[in-house]
């Protein structure tokens, strides 16, 4: 078995979900400079310790919208900082100047108490990438799924076709399709922590979309009757220059069953294919900077400039869209548009996908996009 050392620098805000849901106005609290999480159990126990809980039950019967800070705000302050440090289970550093009602946390590692990034995340977009290099290269493939796409009504399906072709068949001869024949399987790839456990922060999130002339707008909330509250998402994200390290295993045998690439080109190692990291994303930081560009949005367009300057070579988490998330990014022009029409009821002409999520500053002008990290791999001591 071969070992390797990988290691993540973060380059932009970076969030992987963790409580698969987002935690309402009774889950957490605020002040100027922190978000803290609530621990149910603790506060249960804290009420009743401090004989407040008839008086809780009582501002939850009478509140509509039960907010865990205006009940706060109805307590004198010394009580109030206490039992707040008794229920918290965690904080989070913020520079939010608005209000927010909603908080999506960062996948946590409750033995270390610090945030933690999958490996089986690593994995998802190692194996896109794999599966864009093919269709990349491999015009048979590519025109495959491109019929595919036009001949099947569940994208699902067109999914399972490339899956198969590459990865439980992956032309080896004798072999045969099957769900456990995936050759990929087979690769272990660890968690991956940092030594920082304070290196998480709230941001605002919103979705910009193209106007049919250029610039762009951003989502309303379709709750706001008159239409002009703007969608915005809080998430606790991992900040920029955070290091996390893990590790991939590889089986030896695998060099000897991968498919070669048209035109004679070498077998998948680790080394070389988180060498090819860089291609994938090259393509995608030029079309994230043609979309802004197209929105008018110097300061993203600068951003991503900046972020390949500084080495981006993988892009992870949500928010990252459809081009990093699928297999999109390889298909041309009319074959992405007529996926995007398909399966996604794409109306705008010429562009697909049309929206993007940003990374707001100060609640008032996009600053960056989500997700895009520095991957270097080493053999491991």
């Amino acid at each position: 078995m071969a070992r390797y050392k990988v290691e993540m620098e973060i380059l932009s805000p970076f969030h992987i979900g963790g409580e698969g849901r987002e935690l309402g106005t009774m889950e957490f609290l605020r002040d100027r400079e922190w978000v803290y999480l609530i621990n149910e159990d603790r506060l249960v126990r804290a009420l009743n310790d401090e004989g407040l809980t008839a008086g809780f039950l009582s501002y939850l019967g009478g509140d509509y919208r039960p907010n865990l800070f205006r009940f706060f705000q109805s307590l004198p302050r010394r009580k109030a900082e206490s039992l707040r440090a008794a229920i918290s289970s965690r904080r989070i550093k913020h520079k939010i100047k608005g209000h927010f009602f909603s908080l999506r946390p960062q996948q946590w590692d409750m033995v270390g108490n610090r945030p933690v990034i999958p490996g089986s995340a690593v994995k998802g977009a190692l194996r896109n990438l794999i599966l864009y290099l093919y269709c990349t290269e491999d015009e048979a493939l590519r025109k495959g799924a491109a019929k595919a796409v036009a001949n099947r009504n569940n994208p699902k399906t067109v999914a399972r076709f490339l899956e198969e072709d590459v990865f439980s068949q992956a032309h080896i001869p004798g072999a045969r399709q099957g769900p456990h024949r995936d050759w990929f399987r087979t690769l272990q790839i660890s968690d991956f922590h940092t030594e920082d456990p304070d290196c998480t922060e709230v941001v605002e999130v919103k979705v910009v979309s193209l106007n049919k002339e250029k610039g762009f707008h951003f989502s309303l909330d379709r709750r706001d009757r008159r239409g002009e509250r703007q969608v915005s998402v809080f998430l606790e994200t991992i900040a920029p220059g955070t290091i996390f390290t893990g590790t991939i295993t590889f089986p030896p045998f695998l060099q000897g069953l991968f498919r070669a690439f048209p035109g004679g080109r070498g077998i998948f190692t680790p080394l070389e294919l988180f060498s090819r990291l860089k291609e994938k994303t090259a393509a995608l930081l030029t079309e994230e900077r043609v979309f802004f560009q197209h929105a008018g949005l110097k300061g993203v367009v600068d951003d991503l400039l900046g972020l390949e300057g500084r080495g981006a070579n993988l892009r992870l988490g949500w928010g990252t869209g459809l081009l990093t998330m699928t297999i999109s990014q390889a298909l041309r022009g009319q074959e992405r548009l007529n996926l995007g029409q398909k399966f996604y009821k794409a109306r705008h002409p010429g562009v697909f996908p049309r929206s993007r999520k940003v990374v707001m500053q100060e609640g008032i002008e996009p600053c960056t996009t989500l997700g895009w990290v520095k991957v270097q791999i080493s053999p491991a001591d």
